[in-house]
């Protein structure tokens, strides 16, 4: 090459070959015994020594310039240089790894392939820095990912992996491996970060795809550490604890996921630290599989609490609890360190966080209020029934909520101050997640007034004075609070539109209406012995004379009231009421012939109809005083 002549190292070139071309021949042909007494290693060596030689002297003469001929010239000796440099590395890694492969086997062949592919890494990273030859960082990278699909087919092959978890020396499964993998993933990235840095920051030429590179290895990096580096170790910590407390080796799902959550939990805590401290801002998006992993926690738990009625282990709770405050340590730590999420994103976060908590509290808050009541020994329950003192269940099933109305109410002020844990999300808070847990609350409530019947034991039933009546009360007052705090716009944009601001005052009413009426059958249903279900309630005549007189009564009061303020509209609606109370007395009243509630009934609304008559004419005309041009005013 000195002297010029391309068809001497041509030549040389193919001799080259030809020797590395019979030497792999002859190793093919050994048998496992025979091979492993050869030294393969150290003819793998001198062929890498030889391509990485011959990779220099082109890399060398690739500078010089352009020559006459086929084979001159920059041009041609970079990509020859590349590749003597790709079969150095390719000889180096076959040397290392048949050597592996005839000596070890299990777990310590995988570790001990990752540590070669590790080296060999290394070695092209030393090379692309003392040489100043960037393509030997990629090939570096391509030796990490290859180590990598190796040691996951091996894991997924060999050594069982993820079904057996239950080995006690963490050296026998993948995780020494999956570690080297995920420290070496991570170091080249901040290695392509830095360079992306520098690059951006003095304005000179990074190296291409540097940025892709970074982010693509930190999360090649970041599958091993979540994927199977804490599934190994906390696999390991549950059969070490169960080592620890005496107990037969079983894989329990509950301790093993505390311990993969709580790892989870101090992973986002290190990483987002890390992040600031080497400036990489990608680094703090390894915090994403907390946010996940308590997602799916949340879900879970809303799951089997709800829906299957079960209460989970403390384990799971305790991992919950791991989740859920580190989730709420990040979202406070990422706006400090000038880390600022989208605001769709944001919400998603919030709603992760707040929700899930306050939609457990009611079956939380359930099971313990009912543990707490069913508490004592079987001899005192057993006098307690002998004297017919039993405990209704209805006390668990509605306090919770009063809990739940009240951090709701919390909420709201909350909402007004803009502090924790509503910030920086006060308005959406007010307009959405407070208005949403208000409807959630409320339909509660109706579900509960339709099906329950109020029963407090061992207290006697008061109207008004039982929990499923305090807890109509509270939802009515809540509803009431959210709507003032609709109205209370801070950004000069109504959030209730006219329209429906106008009929909720009468939605409300006839709500209310309605429960009032549900308060009377629950009295009846106590009193008078009548079953709080539909059928039985309409089959009652004594319901039904009862229902006619308050039907009555009310549009007594309305049609009164509405004279006394000129209100045709209520006036009318009273009348309504009215009409229905006389086709009701028509079509189910009257079907009770021989019955005295029959006769009640229709007395006692003819007696009201009377009195209506008399109190509660149609409301005249009001006229003001006006100019003989002015027309009578009428109000409504």
């Amino acid at each position: 090459m000195r002297q010029r002549q391309t068809l001497v190292w041509v030549f040389g070139l193919l001799v080259q070959a030809g020797a590395w071309i019979s030497f792999i021949g002859a190793a093919a042909g050994l048998d496992s015994q025979v091979a492993g007494q050869s030294n393969l290693w150290l003819g793998f060596l001198i062929l890498a020594g030889t391509a990485f030689l011959m990779a220099t002297n082109f890399r060398g003469h690739a500078a010089a310039p352009a020559e006459s001929g086929p084979f001159g010239g920059r041009r041609s000796f970079n990509p020859i240089a590349v590749l003597f440099l790709a079969l150095a590395t390719i000889w180096f890694l076959a040397g290392a790894w048949a050597e592996i492969f005839l000596r070890t086997s299990g777990a310590q062949q995988a570790t001990f392939m990752v540590a070669s592919a590790l080296l060999t890494a290394i070695g092209l990273g030393f090379i692309a820095r003392r040489m100043q030859w960037q393509i030997a960082r990629y090939f570096a990278v391509v030796v990490q990912v290859l180590a990598g699909v190796i040691l996951l087919g091996l894991a997924l092959i060999s050594l069982d992996w993820p079904t057996d978890i239950g080995a006690s020396d963490l050296m026998d499964g993948p995780f020494p491996g999956a570690f080297l993998i995920g420290a070496g993933a991570f170091f080249s990235g901040l290695v392509f970060h830095r360079q992306a840095r520098m690059g951006a920051g003095t304005g000179a030429v990074a190296a291409p795809g540097a940025l892709f590179l970074s982010r693509a290895l930190l999360l090649w990096s970041a599958f091993w550490w979540f994927v199977v580096v804490l599934y190994s170790l906390a696999a390991w910590l549950v059969t070490h604890y169960q080592i620890y407390r005496g107990q037969e080796l079983f894989y329990d799902e509950a301790q093993f996921w505390l311990a993969y959550s709580s790892g989870i939990a101090l992973s986002g805590f290190g990483f987002a630290k890390l992040a600031q401290r080497l400036q990489w801002r990608g680094l703090r998006w390894s915090a994403l599989p907390n946010w996940f992993a308590l997602a799916l926690s949340t879900l879970v738990l809303l799951f089997q609490t709800y829906l299957e009625n079960e209460m989970p282990e403390t384990q799971v709770w305790a991992a919950y609890l791991a989740l859920w405050l580190a989730a709420e340590w990040l979202m406070r730590y990422w706006p400090r360190a000038g880390w600022h999420l989208n605001t769709a994103w944001l919400k998603v976060l919030h709603v992760i966080r707040s929700v899930g908590p306050w939609l457990l509290l009611w079956p939380v808050g359930r099971y313990w209020i009912a543990l707490w009541l069913q508490s004592g020994t079987v001899e005192q329950e057993q006098l307690l029934a002998d004297a017919g003192w039993f405990t209704s269940g209805s006390w668990a099933q509605y306090l919770p909520v009063w809990l739940m109305m009240a951090l709701v109410g919390w909420l709201m002020q909350r909402s007004r101050a803009g502090g924790w844990p509503v910030a920086p999300l006060a308005q959406w808070y007010r307009r959405r997640l407070v208005v949403l847990a208000a409807l959630w609350s409320i339909v509660l409530v109706v579900v509960w007034n339709l099906t329950q019947n109020g029963a407090m034991a061992p207290l006697p039933y008061l109207p008004l004075l039982n929990p499923l009546d305090l807890t109509t009360c509270f939802a009515i007052l809540l509803g009431f609070a959210t709507y003032r705090l609709l109205l209370e716009s801070t950004d000069g944009k109504p959030a209730v539109p006219p329209v429906w601001a106008a009929r909720l005052p009468f939605v409300a009413g006839l709500a209310v209406y309605i429960w009032f009426n549900l308060v009377v059958l629950r009295t009846v249903a106590h009193y008078w012995g009548v079953p709080y279900q539909f059928d039985s309630l309409y089959a009652s005549q004594f319901v039904q004379a009862l229902m006619s007189l308050v039907w009555s009564a009310t549009a007594l009061v309305l049609m009164r009231r509405a004279v006394t303020r000129v209100a045709r509209q209520q006036w009318m609606l009273g009348a309504a009421l009215l009409g229905l109370v006389v086709a009701k007395l028509f079509v189910v009243d009257l079907s009770n012939v021989g019955g005295i509630e029959r006769i009640v009934s229709f007395v006692g609304v003819g007696l009201l109809m009377v009195a209506i008559g008399y109190l509660a004419p149609y409301p005249a005309e009001v006229k003001k005083p006006a100019a003989a041009d002015d027309e009578p005013v009428v109000q409504p």
